[in-house]
């Protein structure tokens, strides 16, 4: 009984990163709602939160923290992102990652890059 509440609360807990993360691609899907450097922006360019109402262009980092409102949800979904660009990396970049996090992941790709890294993380939670 025991194994089978577990494996209930492992498919919710992935279900939820799934969930989330499909809503921060989507919030960073155009070039246009995406940055660097900052979590988020409103329409006229000021810095604001994330879960602002008018945060409308986010980095990696604030899309996450706009799709998920439970800091356990953000961090799983953090670390699951981490792992995912750990998979692929240099050494050099692997260390660099480790130690100052996904945003520095962020200011130093492409949007393309940033993209393909949570399409890829979405691949690896669904299988």
């Amino acid at each position: 009984m025991k194994n089978s509440q577990s494996g209930t609360l492992t498919k919710g807990i992935t279900a939820a990163l799934i969930e989330g993360i499909t809503k921060s691609l989507a919030l960073i899907e155009s070039p246009d709602n995406w940055l660097q450097h900052d979590a988020a922006r409103d329409r006229n360019g000021h810095l604001t939160s994330p879960d602002s109402l008018f945060a409308c262009k986010f980095c990696l980092v604030g899309s996450l923290q706009r799709s998920f409102k439970s800091h356990y949800f953000y961090n799983r979904a953090r670390l699951a992102v981490l792992d995912t660009i750990l998979e692929d990396c240099s050494k050099s970049d692997a260390e660099i990652y480790k130690t100052h996090g996904i945003h520095q992941f962020n200011d130093r790709k492409t949007h393309e890059e940033v993209k393909l890294v949570l399409n890829r993380t979405l691949e690896r939670l669904k299988s």
